[in-house]
């Protein structure tokens, strides 16, 4: 707030909303119409600006830290599809805000202006000062949502880890389907035994196989509890199946 007549213009007034204080101020001093009017507009225009300053090194901001939407969608899934485009469309509009506006604060002839208002040279001065010193910082990550996205990070890495080593293992399988599949002789050259070595669950041999037999296909060798069950079912053998003879 303005403490008297004489007294420094104090920008960070202007955030606690004395805007028209200081502005009540250039009425009541006895200024020459003219140089009223240049107050007024001068006044006027670093009340914008200091919301133009906020925008422009926001602009400044989305120029140097562009998000790569191409590759980002990529690591995500299908699942999320609807998020990523939700939020690529609220950057697209404050983007579009964003460059609209100047990226550098305008610029005021602070030495014309105490040419024409001598009178008033203490005043100009400091609010020259307080003019160009106006920074407005970055603004940091509150540091809960700092530790969630490393907690976060932390889980999807050791989930990629485990995805990583189920790869590899399914990699060492299929490398040993493959090689007993060159191995096998052509499928009209098989006999009873290959179909039971090639394909166990639709011609199991039970002379080596540990099976419950299951003639309906009810799933009797799916479950553990099941196939517990009937462990000591006892089949009758086929003489084409029995080895003695």
């Amino acid at each position: 707030m303005l403490a008297s007549r004489n007294s420094p213009i104090c920008l960070s007034s202007f955030d606690r909303g004395s805007s028209v204080c200081v502005l009540e101020y250039f009425e009541t001093t006895r200024f020459s119409p003219d140089n009223r009017e240049l107050a007024r507009a001068l006044i006027s225009d670093i009340l914008l600006t200091r919301l133009l300053q906020v925008m422009a090194q926001a602009i400044k901001r989305v120029s140097t830290s562009s998000v790569n939407w191409r590759k980002l969608a990529e690591r995500l899934t299908p699942e999320h599809t609807a998020e990523l485009n939700r939020l690529k469309g609220q950057n697209s509009s404050f983007s579009a805000i964003v460059n609209q506006l100047p990226a550098e604060l305008p610029k005021y002839d602070f030495a014309a202006l105490k040419k024409e208002m001598p009178a008033h040279k203490d005043i100009l001065d400091s609010l020259q000062k307080q003019y160009e010193a106006i920074k407005v910082p970055y603004g940091t990550i509150p540091g809960s949502y700092v530790k969630e996205v490393d907690e976060w990070i932390k889980y999807n890495d050791t989930r990629i880890s485990f995805h990583n080593d189920k790869t590899a293992d399914g990699a060492i399988e299929a490398q040993k389907v493959e090689e007993k599949w060159a191995k096998a002789p052509p499928v009209e050259h098989f006999d009873r035994q290959h179909f039971a070595e090639y394909f166990p669950q639709l011609f199991y041999d039970l002379r080596y196989q540990e099976r419950i037999p299951d003639p309906c296909n009810i799933g009797l060798n799916e479950t553990p509890q099941i196939k517990e069950r009937f462990s000591d079912y006892k089949v009758l053998r086929r003489a084409d199946k029995v080895d003695d003879h």
